[in-house]
């Protein structure tokens, strides 16, 4: 079952809409967009406001565009984290996922779950993991050097170190309540951009002693904070596709079926592709083009198709609809896109070098401007 020409490009221009701020808040930008900070920011995770019945069925509905995208191969371009994946499949959701979307929010709680609780924000799980395994091989070494004095040396450093961790700890964490930040600040209505993690909890202050508590209920606050939006869009996606068939992928394999693969394979995409005005592959223009291309990454790739199709991702292979079309265009600046249909008027390029940057403006402004450089 395959969905083209009109259809697909409504579905496309409707899930687009659905990710623009100034149609709709539905879905608003993570923390790890609005921060500019980890390695995902490119992802929308749903306003936590809308928990009305007619907000829960819009989320239902968008349940059944993503099991449309699923049946009909759109790839349409949900730029959902993988929380919404896991739920679709079943998978339980851990605090990587929560990493995917607010990786701030990760690193206050492996802070406070470090024993350090050191004042530097910048220790990532990873280097604390090593830095235990680093303690633990000393401390095998000096038990094994010294077996008489080692059980003192451990105590004294221990009272040492624990003195250390609860100043650090209260120096970083004195005014911090029992309250964590809400996806969207109160964009949908409410005004309210923080949440108690425990009744009264703006009155309670994070101590020492309690430093575990704050972690633990701030990661189940992460992880749960979508639950009404995600159980309502996976119903919506069950009328379309029966659910007890989502377990049989993994969450990365059914973000791919619903939209697409995150690569650009530059093969398959050549393969698809026709010209016109261009005498082909081994016209000049058109192998500055493909050498540009395969100089990128998958980021930069993936901005093309996204200026010249309106869409993050290539079709699966064997469902192509339309080809990518490169045309002449009597022009030196920048290509010029016509996004329902998939077709670039590519000016003719000199030198790789002026390929490279005008094709690299392209990908940063995506305007298809005319401006001449």
């Amino acid at each position: 079952m395959d969905a083209g020409g009109p259809y697909r490009e409504c579905l496309t221009e409707v899930c687009t809409d659905l990710f623009n701020p100034e149609i709709l808040d539905l879905f608003v930008r993570s923390p790890n967009t609005m921060d500019e900070r980890g390695q995902t920011r490119d992802r929308y995770v749903p306003n936590p406001d809308y928990t009305s019945p007619n907000s829960i069925k819009m989320y239902e509905f968008v349940g059944v565009w993503m099991g449309l995208s699923f049946r009909t191969k759109s790839n349409l371009p949900f730029q959902l984290p993988s929380m919404v994946w896991k739920t679709l499949v079943g998978e339980r959701l851990t605090i990587d996922d929560i990493e995917e979307i607010d990786d701030e929010t990760v690193e206050r709680i492996h802070s406070m779950r470090e024993k350090g609780s050191s004042s530097s924000s910048s220790s990532s799980g990873v280097e604390m993991k090593k830095k235990k395994k680093s303690m633990s091989t000393k401390t095998t070494n000096s038990a094994t050097t010294d077996t008489n004095n080692s059980d003192d040396v451990t105590v004294g450093e221990t009272k040492g170190q624990d003195a250390t961790s609860r100043t650090a700890f209260e120096e970083r964490w004195k005014n911090q309540p029992f309250q964590a930040k809400r996806s969207g600040g109160g964009s949908g209505g409410s005004g309210v951009s923080v949440v108690d993690l425990l009744p009264g909890g703006a009155d309670i202050l994070v101590t020492y002693e309690r430093r575990f508590e704050y972690a633990d209920l701030l990661e189940n606050y992460r992880l749960h904070e979508f639950d009404q939006q995600l159980a309502a869009m996976r119903r919506g996606f069950g009328t379309i596709v029966p659910l007890r068939l989502m377990p049989l992928f993994t969450w990365q394999e059914a973000e791919v079926l619903v939209c697409g693969s995150p690569e650009i394979d530059l093969d398959e995409l050549k393969r698809n592709t026709a010209y016109q005005g261009y005498s082909g592959e081994d016209d000049p223009t058109i192998r500055y083009f493909w050498t540009v291309m395969k100089e990128w990454g998958h980021k930069e790739r993936s901005k093309f198709i996204q200026f010249a199709w309106g869409r993050q991702r290539l079709p699966r292979p064997g469902t192509w609809s339309r080809r990518m079309l490169l045309s002449y265009r009597a022009s030196e600046g920048m290509p010029v896109a016509h996004t329902c249909f998939f077709h670039v008027e590519l000016p003719k390029y000199t030198s790789l070098e002026q390929a490279r940057k005008m094709l690299g403006l392209t990908i940063k402004y995506g305007l298809g401007s005319m401006l001449i450089v």
